[in-house]
């Protein structure tokens, strides 16, 4: 039986940290091909399925969660031996938004955070999936929409978010004038 090639291992890392195969390959300088062949070869050798295609992206499967957590302090360790000068994971800060917000709101701001704490990595997982921070450990914080409610987490509201309705002169031309309590009544396409 073969052993594992350890580019095999930096490829399941860097998906399994990013969630996304194509951001995987960019990172490891790979194609997409490469990187999802080198995923099935270390799932073979396994003899167990390591991740999924989801809806919005790669999500490990409990046996691809336990490889990760096993391997994750050593591949941080071998990272900071090969590249020291990349600082500790305590200087890196990690969040994860939906690119909605992330363009919208905090990209603007951005650049003074980086400013003003030069001494700390920052590092954006732009995503719309919900964050389970017992597994996914590189990720420290996410700010999304909702009452804040969220079992097992601590949520500070940031700000109100306010919506409104928009539609061309020609569709109110067409359909008249539109009452918002009968929104609901026309097609959203």
């Amino acid at each position: 039986m073969s052993k594992p090639a350890l580019q095999w291992i930096a490829g399941f890392m860097h998906t399994a940290r990013s969630g996304n195969m194509t951001r995987a390959a960019e990172q490891l300088n790979v194609t997409v091909s490469a990187l999802s062949h080198q995923m099935r070869r270390l799932e073979e050798r396994m003899g167990k399925r390591l991740m999924a295609r989801g809806p919005r992206g790669i999500e490990l499967t409990s046996d691809g969660q336990n490889l990760f957590l096993q391997l994750e302090p050593h591949y941080q360790a071998i990272e900071q031996l090969l590249n020291p000068h990349a600082g500790s994971q305590a200087d890196r800060l990690t969040l994860s938004a939906l690119a909605s917000m992330a363009n919208a709101w905090l990209l603007p701001k951005l650049g003074d955070f980086v400013r003003q704490h030069t001494d700390i990595q920052f590092n954006l997982d732009s995503s719309a999936r919900m964050v389970d921070f017992d597994k996914e450990l590189q990720i420290d914080a996410g700010i999304r929409f909702g009452a804040g409610s969220w079992h097992g987490l601590q949520s500070h509201f940031l700000f109100n978010e306010w919506i409104s309705p928009a539609a061309s002169p020609a569709l109110i031309k067409q359909l008249g004038p539109i009452k918002l309590d009968q929104l609901h009544k026309y097609p959203l396409n």
